[in-house]
């Protein structure tokens, strides 16, 4: 083969290769053209979302600040009920101790003599005030005023 038929035969070679070349070079830009799109694409959402979780998060972040003092105070209050209650059965335990201790039958005993000794009191007071003259005494007070109507005019 002579020299020029070489030359031609690496000539349409490097043109074949170099077509093949840029197909695959073309295909290889397409690619990262692609790539690129998305790439921004997925940027955009992923900055979306941290946008999105950046305003989730200040939300949750004012609704804790205003439920917060809410929940101090509602806290706050059930431990004081807490106390409260506390209290009322330490008072509770006293009374229930006092009531276990205390006498009721003697108590109701010392009523009911009491009651049997004032009814015998009256009894005694009313039988002196029907043993009493009522028309006698009602007669002598008479007499009385008439004595001393006298010495009271006189006195005048």
């Amino acid at each position: 083969m002579s020299e020029q038929e070489k030359n031609e035969i690496i000539s349409e070679a490097a043109n074949s290769a170099d077509s093949e070349m840029l197909s695959v070079l073309k295909s290889i830009k397409e690619h990262e053209e692609l790539q690129t799109k998305y790439a921004k694409k997925q940027g955009r959402i992923v900055a979306l979302a941290a946008i999105f979780c950046v305003a989730i998060m200040i939300g949750v972040g004012i609704l804790v600040l205003s439920v917060l003092p809410k929940v101090v105070t509602l806290l706050d209050q059930a431990n004081g009920i807490a106390v409260q209650a506390d209290d009322v059965m330490k008072d509770l335990n006293v009374v229930t101790k006092q009531l276990a201790q205390a006498d009721i039958t003697g108590m109701i005993d010392d009523v009911s003599k009491l009651v049997v000794e004032s009814e015998e009191s009256i009894n005694d007071a009313m039988k002196k005030v029907d043993a009493m003259d009522i028309e006698g005494l009602n007669k002598a007070i008479k007499d009385l005023g008439d004595v001393i109507e006298p010495l009271a005019k006189m006195m005048r």
